[in-house]
């Protein structure tokens, strides 16, 4: 459908920038102004209540609730027989992990974000977000694997594009992923 030619679309329009990026250090140069800019004003919204707020919410999405949900999904994935679905998934996993994982996280080491202070807790380099990626993917399983098509898939895709945007607007507060990496 539409939903899904927009996402491949996007996906070979980021990956060509990546790809870009790799090899052109133009293209690399742009990139980390661009994120620079966009973390500043996004530094520039710090207060209390909402770095305490964004700590809890980065807390939630890259902790052990992540896995917990994790587990029950492909629990609920057997129990419901959905077998095209629990293998698609995790045929999906395995090629994110592939690409994210070996070819982007391990090829293309890019450093946390030096413009802006970092409040938030991370490890290891940014690109991709690995934290994005995981809960992505999870999301992404839920509604595709367990959500009918019609109405209710629809609603589901909007609860986790704004779950998966609460997200990555934390990470991006706390400064530990540039909005390149995120995406």
């Amino acid at each position: 459908g539409f939903t899904g030619r927009t996402w491949l679309v996007a996906m070979v329009l980021l990956l060509a920038w990546v790809v870009a990026c790799a090899l052109f250090r133009d293209a690399r140069r742009v990139t980390d102004q661009f994120d620079a800019a966009v973390l500043r004003v996004i530094a520039g919204l710090r207060t209390t209540w909402l770095t305490e707020a964004l700590t809890e919410v980065d807390a939630w999405f890259s902790g052990w609730t992540v896995t917990v949900v994790g587990i029950g999904l492909l629990l609920a994935l057997v129990v419901f027989k959905r077998w095209r679905h629990l293998f698609t998934f995790l045929g999906g996993v395995a090629l994110v992990e592939l690409v994210s994982g070996d070819i982007l996280y391990n090829g293309f080491t890019r450093p946390r974000p030096y413009d802006v202070a970092t409040i938030g807790r991370w490890a290891g380099f940014s690109l991709p977000s690995p934290p994005v990626v995981v809960v992505t993917m999870l999301l992404l399983g839920i509604v595709y694997g367990l959500m009918v098509p019609g109405p209710a898939r629809r609603m589901a895709k909007w609860a986790a594009a704004g779950l998966i945007g609460v997200f990555a607007f934390a990470r991006l507060y706390l400064a530990v992923d540039h909005p390149f990496d995120i995406l």
